[in-house]
């Protein structure tokens, strides 16, 4: 996901590292220090509101600067999680930072086909449930068009496998 990330130009995950523990396949990630997980924020800043859509509740708390670079870089998880097969991306899979000018994503440990139980992203559902339309712009379109599975290892130094 680090190397996708940066691939797309995103740059949204953490540095991350994979290790072998017990024989299992895990990996690691850099901790955002400036950051707080999106639904410990929402939880702590909602009072007694009931954040039903943290992905709006997040947004209508970001200061106007920084609102549309949040915003895009949450389109930009929803784009990355559709190529990378992961549908575990909810407010306990992102980091905001204490400034609320950035966003990152963690947790993709569902990703690639790694276990695909049922939709559980809720930034696409909040998203769309606000009427916030995901979109892929000009400029995306053209780094995706063409690219197959077997380009996107290319990309990410052979960190995908099939």
């Amino acid at each position: 996901a680090y190397f996708l990330s940066n691939a797309l130009g995103f740059g949204s995950v953490p540095p991350t590292a994979t290790r072998v523990m017990d024989g299992k396949s895990t990996s690691i990630q850099s901790w955002k220090e400036d950051s707080t997980p999106m639904g410990e924020f929402i939880r702590d800043s909602a009072g007694d509101e009931d954040p039903s859509n943290y992905t709006k509740t997040l947004l209508d708390k970001v200061p106007k600067e920084h609102k549309e670079k949040i915003r895009k870089k949450l389109n930009d998880m929803i784009i990355m999680d559709l190529i990378m097969n992961n549908n575990d991306r909810h407010s306990g899979n992102l980091l905001i930072s204490n400034d609320l000018s950035d966003v990152h994503a963690i947790d993709h440990g569902n990703a690639f086909g790694n276990g695909m139980s049922g939709v559980k992203n809720s930034v696409f559902r909040d998203m769309h449930a606000a009427n916030m339309k995901v979109t892929v712009d000009e400029d995306m379109m053209k780094r995706l068009k063409g690219t197959s599975l077997g380009h996107l290892k290319l990309a990410v130094g052979g960190h995908v496998e099939d």
